[in-house]
């Protein structure tokens, strides 16, 4: 009986440590992005299946994402990008260079009829130059093609299928895309968009991914109201027959 007792007891130690055959939890945010110094951190509820490449911290931090995003119903998604200490020297910074979504419609009852995507951005606005290597908002590597804020960019193979954006994609901070639709139960993909933050001597330039959906109800098929109608009115009738 005692060596019972110990062998129960040193099974549940094992299970409760996690060790042996024991399936362990899957892992939780936030989701660090390399060894760039910066994490992504999110809803787990919302946002699942987030596979990371790259953003090494020795050289452009660049990398590509991919993620699955659940809307049940017309709201909000944000994933907030953090950088975990300030930097130490201006940088080119965080380079996301494709960014691939499935977007899952989870009502039973709904279309996914538009989104729109924002990069909100609490940090000063960056100007180019850098005189003296101040940190009051200037820094050498902003230019024409890369913003002294959080913004999007047109990357290679960009495709927003079922929906096309409204506005011009590159260098701006909120897409929205309609003239599409997902079904209730059903999903769609689109890749290709990527994002750029610059970082700021001893600034920690933290921003969000916003993602908002709009569902509308299913409509009933035109002739189903009237259907239901018939249906209605032949069980009158045969009441007042019986």
């Amino acid at each position: 009986m005692k060596n019972l007792f110990l062998a129960i007891m040193t099974a549940s130690t094992v299970g409760l440590l996690g060790y042996g055959s024991v399936a362990c939890a899957a892992p939780v945010p936030p989701v660090k992005l390399g060894d760039s110094g910066w994490i992504m951190d999110f809803n787990p509820a919302q946002v699942t299946d987030v596979i990371t490449t790259g953003f090494a911290g020795n050289k452009p931090k660049k990398g590509t994402i991919s993620l699955t995003k659940a809307f049940a119903n017309s709201g909000e998604i944000d994933i907030k990008f953090i950088e975990l200490n300030p930097a130490t020297a201006d940088h080119f910074g965080l380079r996301v260079q494709s960014l691939t979504e499935t977007i899952k419609n989870t009502s039973t009852n709904m279309k996914l009829t538009g989104f729109s995507m924002e990069l909100i951005d609490p940090n000063p606005v960056l100007t180019e130059g850098d005189p003296g290597g101040n940190i009051l908002g200037e820094n050498d590597n902003v230019d024409d093609n890369h913003p002294g804020f959080a913004h999007f960019h047109k990357d290679t193979g960009q495709t927003f299928a079922p929906f096309t954006p409204t506005a011009d994609v590159d260098k701006s901070k909120k897409i929205t895309l309609t003239g599409g639709a997902i079904d209730p139960g059903q999903s769609a993909t689109w890749k290709g968009i990527g994002i750029h933050q610059i970082e700021e001597k001893a600034q920690q330039r933290n921003f969000i991914l916003r993602e908002t959906a709009t569902l509308v109800p299913v409509p009933l098929p035109a002739a189903l109201p009237l259907f239901m109608s018939a249906l209605g009115f032949g069980g009158i009738v045969l009441r007042r027959r019986v």
